[in-house]
């Protein structure tokens, strides 16, 4: 299932058009959903887990991630 997940990502990279993006993700959520039972969790456990990790790191929105920290 890894190998299925960087197929599918690099297919979602190549893709143009909003429509073939957008089937490209729902590919990549259905290999997502398979990864997480194979990990013992449903799908539902780790969109819990998604939800409380947004809440402490916050979320990619404004398509703007923290690149480095830097320790005083």
């Amino acid at each position: 299932m890894k190998n299925k997940l960087k197929n599918e990502v690099e297919e979602y990279f190549h893709t143009v058009e909003n429509e073939e993006s957008l089937t490209k993700l729902a590919d990549l959520l259905e290999v997502i959903h398979a990864l997480s039972y194979t990990h013992g969790a449903t799908f539902e456990e780790l969109e819990h887990i998604r939800q409380h990790r947004r809440k402490e790191r916050g979320a990619f929105h404004n398509r703007t991630m923290l690149l480095d920290i830097e320790d005083e």
